[in-house]
């Protein structure tokens, strides 16, 4: 069996919104009433303190930006673009990657299948790696002849 226990802040709290409810149904139900008109509160809020507080609401104050603020203006200085030079670097010598372009050199670019195997044999690597070593010494050979040019 479950013991109740009752809180009498509770029980009045309750009797209070019961009561609440009831007065609010009253004046919902009179027929007598304006029906334009708003529910004037209940009496208990009246007697003791008003239940709406009307603020003013502040006038907002202008922002003034920051010096350095992304809507402050900028001067901006424009400066000339000079023709740059690109300088073709090669890979350090001795690595897979300069062996290959050596050998799409010599067998020619046109050659795919051929440069491919070759690499493979050489290099020691699979179709997959040796595919992309080649495609990346073209891409290399493309460039210098078009700087060279």
């Amino acid at each position: 069996m479950k013991k109740t226990v009752i809180v009498n802040n509770i029980d009045k709290k309750q009797e209070e919104l019961t009561d609440r409810l009831r007065h609010y149904n009253e004046w919902l139900m009179d027929n007598t009433r304006d029906f334009t008109s708003t529910y004037p509160g209940y009496p208990k809020d009246i007697e003791g303190k008003k239940t709406t507080v009307v603020v003013e609401k502040p006038a907002v104050a202008p922002i003034k930006p920051k010096k350095g603020s992304k809507f402050s203006m900028k001067i901006q200085n424009v400066g000339v673009k000079v023709a740059s030079t690109q300088v073709m670097k090669r890979p350090k010598s001795g690595t897979k990657q300069s062996k290959a372009i050596e050998i799409v050199q010599a067998v020619g670019v046109t050659q795919k299948h051929d440069a491919i195997a070759k690499i493979m044999v050489d290099l020691a690597m699979s179709k997959a790696g040796a595919t992309t070593y080649f495609h990346n010494a073209k891409h290399f050979l493309e460039r210098q002849s078009a700087v060279n040019a």
